[in-house]
Order: C-alpha cells, then structure tokens, then sequence
C-alpha cells in the first residue's frame, strides 16, 4: 500500500508545503511504512503524527490480541468483526448495516477479509531503524476491546521529538469516527495537537 501511495502523494509532499500525518486504526501502519519510504529516498518529514487506536508495528505477532482472519469462518469473521466495536457494528451502531444480506456476502465480507489481510500478514523489517525527531500523538480510545491502552503509547519509542499520549473516553475504534458527538471531540483533540505540536 505504501509503495503504491508515495507515487500519488509525491509532489503533494516534496512542495515544500509543511504537513503533518493522521493515521487511524490500519492506517497508522501505512503511515510508517510510508514514512520509511519517504525517508529512504529523502523526502521532508511531517511536522507531527497523529498515531490512533493502533499500535506501532513493532508490537511482537505473539502480542496481536485479534485472530488471524484466514484461519476463521465467515460467521467467526462476523464475531471478530464485531469485537473491534460493538458500538458500531452492534445492533444500535451505523455499522450494522454491513451484516444485510446480500451485501455482507458480497461486498462486505470479502472486503473486510482484505482490509485484515494487511495487518494479519505485516511483517516488521525495519529492526535497527532510527527513531523518527517529529513529534507524536497517540491516543487510545476507552471502549477499545483488542486495543490496549499501552500497546498504543508504546508508540512514544518511535520518537526523539516530543510526545503526548491521551485515553479518550466514552468512545471506540469507529464510533470515535461515525459516531458524530464523539468524532467532534476526537477530531478536535488531534486539530488541538496540530496546533500545538507543528505549529500550523
């Protein structure tokens, strides 16, 4: 996904237009990739990074708390799905709707199925890298179930530069997002630390 990004986003980041990153869930591990990638080949850093409800890439395969998606059924991949947020894909949450039929089967299911494919199968080949001199944010979402609160501040060994790390509550992995009362706090809170951070 990085490799195929960087092209699209190349003269967005070499323009010399400052700029920061906001990664969420998955993303945040797109986002380092391509910070690696953007570093090797000697593109401008971000001003900050805004890490959320993920944690480094560096978190040992032992340690993942989710199931491998290849391994479940598709009424096990439903119950997974579920755990990420039931807030979300429970029966009063927006998401429910991915579980209408014919839908689930054939969109749904086989998206959600790739989309965990990425994180399932990643593998972390940057042992000895230096750490990032930008500041990072992280922030935790209270109503997580595979997220811990100290997987995602273990991003804080990601960086010289300074960090902050946060618990939101009363929010989960997604309903931090589609949820609009909440979506207005978390998106305030990272508009806060860019503000503060990249002096933007």
């Amino acid at each position: 996904i990085a490799s195929q990004l960087l092209p699209v986003v190349f003269s967005q980041l070499s323009d010399r237009v400052p700029f920061v990153f906001w990664a969420h869930s998955m993303g945040c591990w797109v986002a380092f990739e391509l910070l690696m990638l953007m570093r090797k080949v000697g593109l401008p850093m971000p001003k900050m990074c805004a890490f959320n409800a993920f944690p480094p890439p560096t978190l040992p395969v032992a340690s993942r708390p989710w199931r491998v998606n290849r391994q479940l059924s598709d009424k096990q991949m439903k119950d997974e799905l579920l755990l990420w947020d039931e807030g979300h894909f429970g029966k009063d949450g927006r998401g429910k709707v991915v579980y209408d039929e014919p839908e689930w089967t054939n969109t749904w299911l086989p998206m959600m199925r790739a989309d965990f494919r990425v994180f399932d199968e990643y593998e972390f080949r940057h042992e000895g890298a230096p750490k990032f001199d930008f500041p990072i944010v992280a922030r935790h979402f209270e109503g997580e179930h595979f997220m811990k609160p100290e997987f995602v501040e273990s991003w804080r060994d990601w960086t010289t530069g300074p960090f902050e790390f946060e618990i939101l509550p009363g929010m989960g992995h997604l309903t931090c997002v589609y949820n609009p009362p909440t979506k207005k706090i978390y998106f305030a809170k990272v508009t806060e630390s860019i503000k503060s951070f990249a002096g933007l």
